[in-house]
């Protein structure tokens, strides 16, 4: 991400990040309604972070890439979820709570940025609408704002509404952080084309500064 600020002495505001890792993660269930599961991680972060001027910029000796850092560090989550319907007997809607504990021991790649402990809650239900199944679910993530840049509400709430029709159909929609996201899945038994739109807030509060993306991908699988 580059943005330019400061139109009277111009500063280009530069954080470039590239990521590769590896992640182990494991799930079971204890029964009751009951599930846990738990995800190691470990990240190698390449990246810029930094504000340059435009008489960084000007001078003929300017290398962005004498700025690159490289750092590591692993961490790992924790997760647990309840199919409260097995504590009730009733099996009407199947509510579901689920929480998450991101980011254990921290996520510190130093210059390149720190991502602490974070706590996620969720919830969701699963109405059944004549012959269509649904899911709506509501989460929050970050509950404590350990993140610090994250204070904004709206920043940090997702809601959402699948609906799964017989045979081949799933249509998506819902909230991002404030913006409409949407989504189709078109399932041909061995092929499976699924396709999504929703924006990302990079301002500091929800209705700034949206970054809209499109994802498509085709999958193969028996």
């Amino acid at each position: 991400d580059f943005e330019i600020r400061n139109p009277v002495f111009p500063e280009v505001e530069t954080n470039l990040r590239l990521d590769t890792g590896l992640v182990v993660g494991g799930a079971r269930d204890f029964g009751h309604g009951l599930l846990g599961g738990m995800t190691i991680k470990y990240i190698q972060r390449r990246g810029v972070i930094k504000t340059y001027t435009a008489v960084d910029i000007s001078d003929n000796s300017f290398d962005p890439q004498k700025d690159l850092k490289t750092t590591s560090d692993f961490s790992f989550d924790l997760g647990g979820m309840v199919h409260l319907s097995e504590w009730t007997k009733s099996e009407r809607w199947d509510p579901t709570v689920g929480v998450v504990l991101q980011n254990i021991t921290n996520l510190d790649f130093k210059e390149n940025g720190k991502f602490p402990t974070q706590l996620n809650v969720g919830v969701a239900i699963h109405p059944e609408i004549g012959f269509v199944k649904s899911t709506v679910a509501f989460d929050l993530i970050d509950i404590t704002t350990r993140l610090g840049t994250d204070n904004d509400l709206g920043k940090r709430t997702h809601l959402g509404a699948e609906f799964k029709f017989p045979k081949l159909l799933s249509l998506r929609v819902g909230l991002n952080q404030g913006y409409f996201t949407g989504g189709v899945t078109l399932d041909f038994w061995i092929l499976k084309l699924d396709f999504a739109t929703f924006s990302e807030e990079l301002g500091a509060t929800t209705g700034q500064r949206a970054d809209r993306r499109t994802l498509a991908q085709l999958s193969l699988g028996f």
